[in-house]
């Protein structure tokens, strides 16, 4: 079994939350949709013999958009994410 421990993924509504926001996404996922698209994240792992990944938030990270005294829009962006995730 192949695990690929280390991938990131952008959830859509959580890159619309972002934008929203005004704040800057990384480039190098505009143009790859396996880091947005749940059905080309699996062709890619398909394509590379991954079995299993283990995903997580990619940049920029919630301290880079929420100051202390935003707490209620981390938490927003958070739960976006993890739903869209989910």
């Amino acid at each position: 079994m192949i695990v690929d421990a280390f991938t990131h993924i952008y959830p859509a509504e959580y890159v619309k939350y972002i934008q929203r926001l005004d704040r800057p996404l990384p480039v190098f996922f505009q143009d790859a949709p396996h880091f947005v698209e749940a059905e080309a994240k699996l062709a890619e792992m398909d394509r590379n013999n991954i079995d299993v990944q283990v995903l997580a938030l990619g940049t920029p990270a919630f301290d880079e958009l929420f100051g202390p005294d935003q707490a209620g829009g981390a938490r927003d962006a958070a739960r976006t994410a993890n739903d869209g995730i989910a």
